[in-house]
Order: C-alpha cells, then sequence, then structure tokens
C-alpha cells in the first residue's frame, strides 16, 4: 500500500496485494513436489510455470503477466507494465535487509520506470 501510495496510484493496492500472494505459485508448487531442478533443466522457469497455473486457474490476465514477468518487468507487454514495476520493486524491498544495496539489473530501470530514486524507497520502510 505504502509503495501504490508512493507511486501516486493507492487504487491498485489490492491488485499488488493479491499478485504478491500468488506471484511465486510455480516456485512453491516445483518444490513441494520436488522438481524444480528437473524443471528449469527443459527450460521451464516457477515464473512461466505459475503462469500457466493461474491461466488453468481463470485468474485475471493481469495477475497472469504480472506473474510470468515479476522478475523481467520490462519485458512484460505495456498494458501490465506499471503493476508489473511495482510488484517487482515491492518484491526486491521486501527480500533486501534495511540499508542493503538491490544489485539486480532491472532495479535501476523499474526505479526510472516509476520515477522513483532508492531514497524514496528507504522512507517506506
Amino acid at each position: 500500500t505504502n509503495l501504490c501510495r508512493k507511486v501516486g496510484r493507492k487504487e491498485i493496492s489490492g491488485e499488488i496485494y493479491a499478485a504478491g500472494i500468488v506471484h511465486d505459485f510455480g516456485e512453491v508448487l516445483f518444490e513441494r513436489v520436488g522438481c524444480s531442478m528437473q524443471a528449469e533443466k527443459f527450460g521451464l522457469k516457477h515464473e512461466e510455470y505459475g503462469a500457466i497455473l493461474l491461466e488453468r486457474w481463470n485468474f485475471p490476465i493481469l495477475h497472469v503477466e504480472m506473474t510470468r514477468f515479476h522478475h523481467t518487468p520490462s519485458l512484460v507487454a505495456d498494458p501490465y507494465k506499471f503493476h508489473t514495476h511495482v510488484l517487482y520493486l515491492a518484491e526486491m524491498i521486501s527480500s533486501c535487509k534495511p540499508g542493503a544495496k538491490i544489485k539486480d539489473p532491472y532495479f535501476p530501470e523499474a526505479l526510472e520506470f516509476l520515477k522513483l530514486t532508492e531514497k524514496d524507497l528507504q522512507k517506506l520502510n
């Protein structure tokens, strides 16, 4: 909610929250059935597997695409780009220790896309 408010889109916080819950279903299921190494051997990443599951479960296309591209937000189609960048940054923030430098290659681009700075993110914590 704080991140959505910071980018001036508080109204999308519910969609981002829901996507935050389901975006790693593919990873969870890979681990649960013990096939993550086997799947990656054949080029199926948890993002794609999760998106396939969400499609089959009739989730909205927004959640499917956010799941598919949550590690590579610049690659998603335009209608989903804003939401996916917010989800990506939310994941980066939540998985990083306070004050730590985020070294992911998509991080600077996500900040630029959402017109944020690292200082803006530090204020959210």
